[in-house]
């Protein structure tokens, strides 16, 4: 689990206003926004699916929950500064995870939609980001 790059970076949904069938994989009869009803693909797709960010990473929205190593808090006050795992003054047994999932509605599918669950929870809408250096 690494660092939540939502809260790094601070962003909600980097392509547009909404999120649609074109841009991300979720539960397509929870739209967000003004989207239209798009494909529901009731499984996870292919890394590179959907068009990557401006950071070059794919699929950040939508696809599966994304396991982030902070621990949960009800809000990001007091949130490090230096982007270190946020392990203090919280309740140590549940972990954040980030995105949404092919089986969660658009509004979900946000990098600001959090969720928490103790980490040793399955699902196959659930996983992690490994991120190499393209050297």
């Amino acid at each position: 689990m690494g660092i939540c790059l939502s809260r790094k970076y601070n962003y909600t949904i980097f392509f547009d206003e909404t999120i649609t069938a074109n841009l991300a994989n979720y539960h397509r009869n929870y739209t967000y926004a003004e989207a239209l009803v798009g494909i529901w693909r009731r499984q996870t797709t292919t890394v590179g699916s959907f068009p990557s960010n401006a950071f070059g990473l794919y699929d950040l929205h939508g696809n599966l929950w994304e396991w982030c190593a902070d621990s949960w808090h009800d809000d990001y006050n007091l949130t490090p500064s230096d982007g270190r795992i946020w392990t203090s003054e919280s309740n140590n047994s549940y972990k954040v995870l980030i995105g949404g999932s092919g089986n969660a509605g658009a509004r979900r599918c946000r990098s600001a939609s959090r969720y928490a669950l103790i980490p040793d929870s399955q699902d196959n809408f659930l996983g992690f980001r490994v991120i190499f250096p393209n050297d």
